[in-house]
């Protein structure tokens, strides 16, 4: 194989590394979207001061009895949801290593250039933190974001937890201080959730087929809702997949199987676990489902990673964000799972290159095509009639985008 070509399978390869590629930074309100008929413009994104980035700067919804969703879409597999005073994030990424770190050298969160593009305010109200799969590209910053939204769980699965132990105050005494520069935060043990914890298993494994958990062995029941403190919250995890990135090659296939003294600093070494996707459930006061997203971070195929149906028979889900890195290696993405969600509008995120710094003009990963995705897309949706949401305060009946990082969102009640 030819130095070239060795080259692009490799890029190809780690591009895809968290089924989704990404890059996360925030553009100027005014930066445009990806419309269905055009690529993603990397000369229109300029990556915004931390103030820009959070909807929490804008304003918060006072409770009311019909309060609007307010997704803002961070980059890479990065989102921040807000109802009212309630918000979620799901996990973002920042630092970006290099290709050549991520293939030959060593990953690093940046904690000052995560500083410089998540202000506090953003997170001051996150009260979780998702993350779908433990690859460095969903994992690696989420320490120091833990770090700045104090009031916020962090959930995910089990090889997530073994990853991040040695984070913990109370880590075992057998291991040696942390390594020199790394400045990694503390996380305590009680504020990162594992869902598919052997003595208390929440994911629902009916999208499997009820199957055991690949990592653990357990599992195979059909999971429960999370409540999350301190909010009116809930999260339900999914079994599901994350593909091979490229002719067959699974980067970070596999589990941690005990505790690590600190995070990988090789980006191979941050293995996925046992991959979720996840419903969201912003609640009433009544306790009833007020809007409901589907979140994922690596494409699935049929049935992984689906809803089942006696859990959307009590509500249908109004956003889904989805995965559109790493999509040629699935069938049927997006139209297989819209169609199991019935969703009313979608979100693609997860499709910019991820080795480019923030600052940095967005680009596509390589050889994806963003545009194609969003076409799929809204050929999926159903043909209802929906409210038009508020797309960087414009109305705009699309309900379906894959957008500039930075992009606000507002969107009403069904």
């Amino acid at each position: 194989m030819g130095r070239s070509l060795l080259l692009s399978w490799m890029l190809l390869l780690v591009a895809a590394t968290s089924g989704c590629s990404h890059d996360e930074p925030t553009p100027a309100a005014d930066a445009p979207l990806v419309a269905a008929d055009s690529a993603p413009s990397p000369a229109a994104d300029t990556r915004a001061s931390a103030a820009d980035v959070a909807i929490a700067d804008a304003g918060v919804d006072a409770p009311s009895a019909s309060p609007t969703l307010e997704v803002q879409f961070l980059g890479v597999g990065g989102f921040l949801l807000r109802v009212g005073s309630d918000a979620v994030m799901t996990a973002p990424m920042y630092s970006n290593p290099s290709f050549t770190s991520v293939l030959f050298g060593t990953v690093r969160s940046d904690r000052a250039l995560i500083d410089k593009h998540l202000s506090d305010a953003a997170v001051r109200d996150v009260r979780a933190i998702l993350v779908g799969h433990a690859h460095y590209d969903h994992l690696l910053d989420v320490p120091h974001v833990l770090d700045k939204a104090q009031g916020a769980r962090l959930y995910g699965n089990s090889t997530m937890k073994r990853l991040l132990a040695g984070l913990a105050p109370d880590r075992a005494p057998s291991c040696p201080p942390l390594a020199q520069g790394a400045s990694w935060p503390t996380v305590a043990r009680d504020r990162v959730i594992a869902l598919d914890a052997p003595t208390a298993d929440r994911v629902d494994y009916r999208p499997s087929g009820n199957k055991p958990n690949v990592c653990t062995g357990g599992g195979g029941g059909d999971g429960s809702w999370v409540a999350v403190p301190n909010s009116r919250v809930r999260v339900r995890a999914l079994s599901s997949m994350h593909p091979p990135q490229f002719l067959a090659v699974h980067f970070g296939e596999g589990c941690a199987s005990e505790d690590l003294c600190e995070p990988p600093s090789k980006a191979g070494d941050w293995k996925e676990g046992a991959t979720l996707a996840f419903l969201i459930d912003f609640l009433d006061p009544s306790g009833k489902p007020r809007f409901r997203i589907y979140y994922q971070d690596a494409p699935t195929n049929a049935p992984l990673g689906h809803v089942p149906a006696a859990v959307l028979a009590e509500k249908r889900v109004d956003v889904a964000l989805l995965c559109v890195g790493n999509t040629d290696q699935v069938k049927d993405h997006p139209a297989a799972i819209l169609a199991n969600l019935d969703a009313r509008y979608v979100i693609g995120g997860h499709w910019e290159d991820f080795f480019r710094k923030p600052d940095e003009p967005v680009a596509p990963i390589a050889f994806h095509d963003p545009a194609a995705f969003d076409t799929r897309a809204g050929a999926s949706l159903s043909k209802a009639l929906e409210k038009p949401a508020l797309v960087q305060g414009s109305k705009d009946a699309t309900r379906h985008w894959v957008p500039q990082p930075g992009t606000r969102f507002r969107f009403e009640r069904e």
